[in-house]
């Protein structure tokens, strides 16, 4: 038993939904859990918001934070030998743009999202090329995803020609065709958040 999420955006994302999957996970302790990218939002870290702080007030060590609440939630209720596997996507991804900019190095060493949320201490499987890893499972590959149009499940199919699990567009979508099949599996955000503003 396996359970993938993605797009949570963690701490914009829509707790009362989240904790029924919690509720869900206590019922079938599942063997897997993957987190397929954009698992927390790094909002202090985009392009929309300039600086430390974000635009909601809410600066990165607090995402960090928050989301270690719903990790160490996720650990209390896996088996201790279940497969974790932490997908980056492009919010994450933002960390290695932020370090790369030459201007930011007056804020110094900035916390990885590897390190704020102790992924290696817990054990996880740690994918952070979000356009190209991939968690195989079974016959489908699971990545976080890059295509943003409004048929990404056919898209993803007619690009990768493989059975494929995603997120990134936070459509719920999927496409079959011949024996292969797309599933673009939505978000778990809430998009009442004021850091979805800028959508």
């Amino acid at each position: 038993m396996t359970i993938v999420m993605g797009c949570l955006h963690i701490p914009y994302h829509d707790r009362a939904v989240l904790d029924r999957i919690k509720k869900l996970m206590v019922d079938i302790t599942p063997d897997q859990l993957v987190l397929l990218g954009d698992t927390i939002d790094c909002n202090a870290l985009g392009h929309f918001d300039r600086g430390m702080i974000s635009s909601t007030g809410i600066t990165l060590e607090e995402e960090y934070s928050d989301a270690n609440v719903e990790l160490n939630d996720f650990d209390r209720i896996l088996k201790r030998d279940a497969l974790k596997v932490f997908v980056f996507g492009n919010h994450e991804n933002r960390y290695f743009k932020w370090q790369k900019n030459p201007d930011n190095a007056k804020y110094g060493e900035l916390l990885s999202p590897i390190r704020g949320l102790e992924l290696d201490k817990r054990h996880y499987k740690v994918l952070t090329d979000y356009i190209n890893d991939k968690h195989v499972f079974g016959s489908y590959d699971l990545f976080h995803g890059d295509l943003a149009n409004i048929y990404t499940a056919k898209k993803s199919l007619d690009t990768y020609r493989v059975n494929t699990l995603f997120a990134h567009s936070h459509r719920t979508q999927m496409y079959r065709e011949g024996a292969f099949a797309a599933f673009n599996i939505g978000s778990l955000a809430n998009f009442e958040s004021g850091a979805f503003n800028y959508m």
